[in-house]
């Protein structure tokens, strides 16, 4: 039976140097790591259109923002800058992003492979670098721009709530709370609920204890306990990777 090119690309390129950096294979294409209870992820995301093209995405986010689901933000997704392909693009200097890579065979995917490592470690690694920490995705968190506030709020309040910056966690979630009731979505309520209980427990002074219980929910509902005690043996198989993880 013969090999998918793509999948044969990921585990002789990509995976080496994804595994130097402390990162474990989580599914077939999924490779994450955690640091500080904050997980980070790089995704091969394969082209939805059935054709053989592929890119690679990246993301980090907090476990004790409860997570039922794996959103991929912030973070981004590699690109190369493609030159001017038309007159008048040239003319305007029209510049396009290339996203995704071809991988119908297994050297059109180990080219394409090749040249998304080189991307991924002027891209992804500095962000990586970056929100490594809970104080980094914080920082991170409130210099981006989402479509939906109310989750974006949502997760800047949490991070303040485990920086113990607690006035300012109350006005992000306070504010998630309200964007959430004017959505009225259903789902909007079990997010609503979830606030309450944060400001209860920043009042109560019980925020440390819920926050861990909100990453116990996110490990269960991720799966992430064998990748936790992965990175829990870590420092017995190779030193280098001493302090990676938390369990």
């Amino acid at each position: 039976m013969r090999s998918d090119p793509i999948s044969s690309a990921t585990s002789s390129i990509l995976m080496p140097l994804l595994t130097s950096f402390g990162f474990y294979r989580f599914t077939n294409r999924i490779f994450a790591k955690v640091v500080e209870d904050v997980l980070q992820v790089v995704m091969v995301d394969l082209s939805r259109r059935g054709n053989r093209w592929f890119g690679i995405e990246y993301a980090s986010l907090c476990l004790f923002r409860p997570r039922d689901t794996l959103p991929l933000r912030p973070g981004g997704r590699l690109f190369r800058n493609t030159p001017p392909s038309t007159f008048w693009q040239q003319i305007f200097w029209i510049k396009g992003r290339q996203t995704g890579f071809p991988g119908a065979c297994i050297q059109e995917a180990s080219a394409s492979m090749t040249v998304l490592v080189e991307i991924f470690q002027t891209q992804a690694l500095p962000f990586f670098s970056k929100t490594g920490s809970v104080s980094g995705l914080c920082l991170q968190l409130e210099k981006e721009q989402w479509g939906s506030e109310h989750h974006l709020n949502f997760e800047i309040g949490c991070c303040l709530a485990k920086l113990h910056r607690l006035s300012e966690a109350e006005r992000c979630l306070r504010k998630a709370a309200k964007l959430y009731e004017q959505d009225g979505r259903e789902w909007c309520e079990i997010e609503v609920g979830r606030i309450r209980s944060l400001l209860t427990a920043i009042e109560t002074g019980k925020t440390d204890e819920l926050l861990d219980q909100w990453i116990e929910h996110s490990v269960t509902e991720l799966g992430l306990r064998s990748l936790l005690v992965a990175q829990q043996l870590a420092p017995v198989i190779d030193p280098a990777l001493r302090g990676c993880g938390r369990v």
